[in-house]
């Protein structure tokens, strides 16, 4: 994102008075400041850095807990991994879930 060298004093106003009511603290000098510190700190994101991972069927899931499908279904059922449904018989399980699950199991040992 680029920004120009100026903004004029009624668009930042009337950006701050939108935002406003999420930031109460808000002034037009703070908003500068904070898109330009956006910018410095902004890399361009190469493929590698966004992972976009595959959604898992209910083995491999299983194989990744260590534990049965069964297991998967219920952990499905009581909302610990998130289920992505294609059709009426067929499932998959968000990656991100999956791992999320890891984690928690990771810090409950």
């Amino acid at each position: 994102m680029q920004l120009k060298d100026s903004i004029t004093p009624s668009v930042l106003n009337a950006a701050v008075g939108l935002l406003q009511p999420y930031a109460p603290d808000l002034s037009p000098r703070a908003l500068v400041k904070a898109i330009k510190s956006y910018q410095e700190n902004d890399t361009p994101a190469t493929p590698d850095d966004a992972k976009i991972e595959r959604p898992l069927t209910r083995k491999e899931v299983a194989e990744l807990l260590g534990c049965t499908t069964a297991t998967v279904n219920r952990y499905m059922n009581l909302g610990k991994l998130r289920r992505i449904k294609l059709s009426t018989t067929s499932v998959r399980i968000d990656a991100a879930s999956v791992r999320n699950l890891l984690n928690g199991m990771n810090d409950m040992e």
